[in-house]
């Protein structure tokens, strides 16, 4: 699988670990890193989630400045 980070520039630190990016696959999906949603907020989404999913965390602006 290929994969292009498309995160805006304003939230990039690569090579540095511990920032939410986006990522666009050679499948046609996307793969977000963000923080580990809390055990509270997840029993909030477990009617939306299947048991091979799972919930992050990112800030509003990194997909708002993907549709400017």
């Amino acid at each position: 699988m290929k994969l292009i980070d498309i995160t805006p520039t304003k939230y990039q630190c690569a090579p540095f670990p511990g920032c939410p990016a986006i990522f666009l696959t050679s499948r046609g999906t996307y793969i977000v890193i963000g923080k580990n949603v809390s055990v509270w907020e997840i029993k909030e989404l477990k009617l939306r989630m299947a048991g091979d999913e799972n919930a992050v965390e990112i800030p509003r602006g990194i997909l708002d400045s993907l549709f400017e």
